[in-house]
């Protein structure tokens, strides 16, 4: 089983998606939220810091662990553990993770095709009044 750790960045009741680039072994072209694996020397601090820094070119401060889920997926486990976080700087996207990126609002969501179970998490951030 693996850790991943994603990053739920919300300003202006919008939140971050990148739109996932066609080499991803799941859900090519689906939008979802910066992600990534922890390394077996990483704290979730450190893990947070790189994979951001990595995908979007923010750096960030964590704020609170919003959400924690278990999915089975046909090549692996993950454990994934949802953070809220502060940000500065301009979003760069890597180009081998992603091919494009945007701020939306939670009903511009549904019109997405979101991957893994983000859409549910979107609905929880809903209700909870980040989005």
């Amino acid at each position: 089983m693996r850790l991943a750790w994603n990053w739920l960045i919300v300003k202006d009741k919008k939140i971050l998606l990148l739109k996932r680039n066609f080499h991803t072994k799941a859900f090519p072209w689906y939008w979802t939220v910066p992600w990534g694996r922890q390394e077996k020397w990483e704290t979730a601090e450190q893990t947070a810091i790189r994979e951001v820094k990595e995908e979007s070119n923010l750096d960030f401060v964590p704020t609170q662990l919003f959400h924690t889920n278990f999915t089975v997926n046909s090549w692996e486990n993950i454990h994934s553990h949802r953070y809220l976080w502060e940000f500065s700087w301009e979003i760069k996207i890597q180009e081998k993770e992603a091919t494009d990126y945007g701020w939306f609002t939670y009903e511009e969501t549904l019109t997405l095709e979101i991957a893994f179970d983000y859409a549910d998490v979107f609905k929880k951030l809903r209700e909870e009044k980040y989005l």
